[in-house]
This record gives structure tokens, sequence and C-alpha cells, in this order.
């Protein structure tokens, strides 16, 4: 059974952009520390409406 992703689900509601792009790849490589300190960044960037 496969799990949601929560880092990924996160990822799914930030604005496109590099940051983005950057949280996506270390994601990719196994890297959650680091992806998980790019979505806070943009998270503390903007305010999200949900």
């Amino acid at each position: 059974m496969n799990q949601p992703d929560p880092l990924r689900a996160a990822a799914g509601q930030a604005p496109r952009g590099a940051a983005l792009s950057d949280a996506l790849e270390y994601l990719d490589h196994n890297e959650f520390e680091i992806a998980l300190d790019a979505l806070a960044e943009l998270g503390e960037a903007r305010s999200f409406v949900l």
C-alpha cells in the first residue's frame, strides 16, 4: 500500500518557482530535511489560504 508523502503534498500547495523546484529536487534525492527547510522558507515568504 502506498502512503501519501506529506512533503510532496505540501509542495503541491506552494506557488511555482525556483524555490519549489529546489524542494522537489531534494525530495527526488531523498534529502527530506533539506526539502522540509526549503518548503518552510516558502511558507514564511508567503501566506497561504486554504
